[in-house]
């Protein structure tokens, strides 16, 4: 048996040879066990995002009802903005082509990120099984 101050001023090539020659047995359950211990702390992790998830949705319908209710109460009475209908329906129907625009871009960036958690996941599970 060597001692620590022996082992610590050892070259690499030295502690790889030393190894070598040292016959050390596995626990046959030994990849089990790490395979359950991964399974383990992803549910956990898994567990943690969804609450996470969950409070942050909470808190965005919180604020936006906070928000509607003080806007509401400041909100004037609505008047006609428009004497043509046509102008008006021409005028809603930019508006909506703009939100189309923005849902579509997200929806967009949303496959990105999709795509990148799968490749992601792909690569742990290849990883662990």
């Amino acid at each position: 048996m060597k001692r620590i101050e022996d082992i610590e001023n050892m070259e690499l090539d030295e502690l790889i040879a030393e190894a070598e020659t040292i016959d050390v047995q596995v626990p046959s359950d030994l990849e089990s066990g790490i395979r359950s211990k991964i399974g383990r702390q992803r549910r956990i992790q898994m567990g943690r995002i969804r609450y996470a998830v969950a409070a942050a949705i909470t808190a965005l319908l919180g604020c936006s009802l906070l928000l509607s209710i003080t806007l509401s109460s400041r909100t004037p009475a609505l008047e006609d903005t428009f004497e043509d209908p046509e102008l008006a329906y021409a005028e809603v129907q930019r508006a909506f082509g703009m939100i189309s625009d923005a849902l579509n871009t997200g929806a967009r960036e949303a496959s990105i990120g999709e795509a990148k958690f799968t490749q992601t996941t792909r690569q742990i599970n290849d990883l662990i099984n």
